[in-house]
């Protein structure tokens, strides 16, 4: 029997360490592959958790108002309604209000603050009931918020339903 060439030895080692190198590679390529799958999956759900809130995370109101109209959760509840009822949008602003409510003589008064970027401006609206202030204090932030989700609202459009086409 003849004695193995000391060269094929050497051929044979270095083909183990290039094989042996090649498969940490592949693990470790799948191992990014698969952590920035998972990264990818939780910024999904963190976005789409967003979105859906997007009004939360879009919007800071306080309302102060007698207690026959003290129900904001009812405002947060119509601003909701109308922004999600467009596709989601990163083109929200993030707006914060402050809505005084009064109601003398027959006559609802809303006196508003809004804040956006740092421009402060202020809004005054009158309603013969406390649902219509209400409304118009829903409607005026969700404009403030991103009047696109407004237009596309105002318009029926629904989520994932594309324009109707003009042919």
């Amino acid at each position: 029997m003849r004695p193995f060439p000391s060269h094929h030895a050497e051929a044979l080692i270095a083909s183990d360490v290039r094989c042996a190198a090649r498969i940490a590679t592949e693990k470790l390529a799948l191992a990014v592959l698969v952590w920035g799958a998972t990264l990818l999956a939780l910024v999904t759900v963190e976005t789409s958790s967003a979105r859906a809130d997007g009004v939360a995370s879009s919007l800071s109101l306080e309302w102060a108002a007698p207690v026959e109209c003290s129900d904001a959760d009812y405002v947060r509840g119509e601003i909701r309604r109308i922004l999600s009822s467009a596709q989601s949008s990163f083109a929200d602003t993030r707006v914060a209000a402050t809505a005084s409510v009064s109601h003398t003589e027959g006559v609802w008064r809303v006196d508003m603050t809004i804040e956006v970027e740092g421009s402060i401006g202020h809004r005054r609206f009158f309603g013969d009931s406390c649902r219509s202030v209400q409304d118009a204090t829903a409607l005026m932030l969700a404009l403030t918020v991103n009047p696109h989700k407004v237009a596309a609202y105002r318009a029926g459009i629904t989520p994932r339903e594309p324009p109707p086409s003009q042919g």
